[in-house]
């Protein structure tokens, strides 16, 4: 009996955010759609996803480790302390991952997962976020030209409506690789 209350309950509720859901797409409401996504992402999403590509990311984060910032006050800091561009940050799934001392610009669209990034964040204090802007990848005008060392960019460029736009502003905001380095970066 007690299996079936269980299951009455999760999947009444399960059904309760689906017409939630289903009424914030019918009305088109832009904000409940954006608050509903964000708090899908952050709460079931995203921790799925954590546990799927945590191997994969400590492998593909771990280079970070070697790079030498282009910022000279960062670069007097040794390996690993780089100003890392994250597009899509959402409720900073990938925090984890950053170097000790790491500098971090967040951009991300939706305005809603500031507050799940927020929370994730107190979480990780070996990185420290600079900037929380929320804008497209495709317009990311706050970022200055040439500030970055690299940019990380993971479950975005699908959602991406001009991925040429996007690309622009990449190279916009990255500091240029001097030759000697290009391969070691690229």
């Amino acid at each position: 009996m007690a299996s079936l209350g269980n299951f009455v309950v999760t999947y009444g509720l399960l059904a309760g955010v689906f017409l939630v859901l289903m009424w914030a797409l019918y009305n088109k409401h832009k904000t409940a759609k954006k608050r509903i996504f964000a708090f899908l992402v952050s709460r079931y999403m995203a921790p799925s996803l954590v546990k799927k590509l945590h191997v994969f990311k400590q492998k593909l984060f771990s280079d970070m480790n070697t790079m030498v910032s282009c910022d000279p006050r960062l670069k007097t800091q040794g390996q690993g302390m780089i100003r890392v561009l994250e597009i899509g940050v959402g409720s900073g799934t990938n925090l984890e991952y950053y170097t000790s001392g790491c500098k971090l610009i967040s951009v991300e669209p939706n305005p809603y997962f500031e507050t799940h990034f927020k929370k994730n964040r107190e979480q990780f204090c070996h990185v420290e976020v600079e900037q929380f802007v929320t804008a497209m990848a495709e317009n990311m005008a706050e970022i200055p030209d040439k500030s970055v060392d690299a940019v990380v960019s993971t479950h975005v460029l699908c959602s991406v409506t001009d991925i040429m736009g996007a690309l622009h502003e990449i190279k916009r905001v990255l500091v240029p690789v001097s030759s000697k380095n290009k391969k070691k970066y690229l």
